[in-house]
Order: structure tokens, then C-alpha cells, then sequence
């Protein structure tokens, strides 16, 4: 299978970016989309050095987890820990939803889709 860099970092940024505007509506978060760009910078730069690592299985979710935590912050601004809680899990919230949907489409459709590839 052939990735290319620039591809997935366009499209990771695309997903990251809506993803993070997506718990700024929900959560009514005050911060600017130039943090946003920036968050979704970052993550698009995570996933596609993540599987260089070489991490899987369980730790592969719990880096995957403990990263969303870090792009809320990244990506928020909040004045309480209260905020930046509500702000992480509405991100992973519509995150988990998403790839829901994405799999359902899939399933609908017949498209053939390998997990981690």
C-alpha cells in the first residue's frame, strides 16, 4: 500500500480542523481559529508519525487518547478545568461518532476498508 505524506496530512488536518470546530460550537468555547489550525496542525502531524512508531494494541489507544486530550488544549481556551473537560470530551465524543458513521457508510455500501491501514 502506497501513502502519500501530503495527502494524509491534508485530509488528517481537514478531519482534525472539523472535529475541533465541532466541540467549539457544542461547548460554546470562546477560542479562535487560528487555534484551531493550530490544533489540527499538530494532530495531522501525529498521524502520520503515529504508525512510524511502531505502537499497537492497547497502547496504540491509549497514546490515541491521551493525544485527543492534548489537541483540546492545544486547541481551546478555557478558564476553568470544568471547560477544558467539557471542550476534550465533545471532541471525542463527535470523534467516536464520526468514525462511526464512517464505518456505517462503509458497511452500506460495500466499500472494502481495512482497520489501521
Amino acid at each position: 500500500m502506497q501513502v502519500y505524506v501530503e495527502l494524509a496530512i491534508a485530509e488528517n488536518f481537514c478531519m482534525d480542523f472539523t472535529l475541533l470546530a465541532c466541540a467549539k460550537f457544542i461547548t460554546k468555547n470562546r477560542c479562535s481559529y487560528r487555534r484551531i489550525a493550530l490544533g489540527a496542525a499538530v494532530g495531522a502531524c501525529f498521524s502520520v508519525i503515529f504508525p512510524l512508531t511502531g505502537i499497537g494494541g492497547a497502547w496504540a489507544a491509549v497514546v490515541k487518547v491521551a493525544f485527543s486530550f492534548a489537541l483540546a488544549a492545544i486547541s481551546g481556551r478555557f478558564s476553568s478545568f470544568k471547560g477544558y473537560a467539557a471542550f476534550a470530551a465533545a471532541f471525542l465524543g463527535i470523534s467516536a461518532l464520526a468514525g462511526g458513521a464512517l464505518i456505517a457508510l462503509f458497511a452500506l455500501t460495500g466499500w472494502e476498508y481495512s482497520s489501521g491501514q
